[in-house]
């Protein structure tokens, strides 16, 4: 598990780094309009990807919650 949140975290620092890649380059008028709305619908499926990753670890597998039963 330690392994897949590091993964996270790491997808998390690389988002971070897109953001602030897009807002450097927004703010210079670098990227028009229909640009910026592609990047950020990339940056939001990337991040609701993580999002579900993250559930998916916070939820009991079915053999632990079978072993509480038990």
């Amino acid at each position: 598990m330690k392994y897949q949140l590091n993964q996270l975290s790491d997808s998390l620092e690389d988002l971070l780094h897109q953001a602030e890649f897009m807002a450097n380059h927004a703010m210079n008028n670098h990227l028009n309009p229909e640009q910026i709305e592609n990047e950020f619908d990339i940056l939001t499926a990337q991040i609701w990807d993580i999002q579900e990753q993250v559930k998916a670890l916070n939820e009991p597998s079915q053999d632990n919650q079978k072993a509480g039963e038990i």
